[in-house]
């Protein structure tokens, strides 16, 4: 996904969070973003015609940095609204 969408690469930190539903899994892991490029994307949403935008923000890895965007799936937004109050994913982080 991080190749398709912005073109990136990154380090992965650790497995985050593995979600199931309707019979399939899906695995979030925490990562840092070491390089992108918003030219060499792929992926149908960004050779379709009348596609949008898709702009890439750094939005900081903190409880107020949640508050501000609508970060979907909202079990997602739990596990990292618990990770930060435990301190155990190093607040200030972009994500």
């Amino acid at each position: 996904e991080i190749h398709e969408e912005i073109a990136g690469k990154a380090d992965i930190i650790r497995l985050l969070h593995t979600m199931e539903a309707d019979g399939e899994r899906q695995l979030f892991y925490l990562a840092h973003i070491t390089t992108w490029s918003f030219d060499d994307r792929t992926g149908p949403e960004f050779s379709a015609e009348g596609r949008g935008e898709y702009a890439l923000e750094e939005v900081p890895l903190t409880s107020e940095g949640l508050d501000g965007i609508d970060l979907k799936p909202e079990e997602i937004a739990h596990v990292l609204r618990g990770a930060i109050g435990a301190g155990s994913l190093g607040a200030g982080v972009p994500l």
